[in-house]
């Protein structure tokens, strides 16, 4: 996980359990909603410019974790 949080962790921030965070990386966050994508990229403190919203979730969130 980026930023140095866990799974569970990201899960709490946002109110869901950590299975559904397991879900999402296990598909590269594909399935995932955009607004979904903008909390989770702001709890993690990634910026997402406006008009590069789509490059930065490829290149940023899409990528499998380690």
């Amino acid at each position: 996980m980026s930023a140095g949080m866990t799974q569970g962790e990201l899960a709490d921030k946002i109110g869901i359990k950590e299975q559904q965070i397991q879900r999402y990386e296990s598909n590269h966050y594909q399935a995932v909603g955009f607004d979904r994508l903008l909390e989770i990229a702001r709890i993690l403190s990634i910026l997402v410019p406006r008009g590069y919203a789509n490059e930065l979730v490829d290149k940023v969130l899409l990528q499998p974790t380690r």
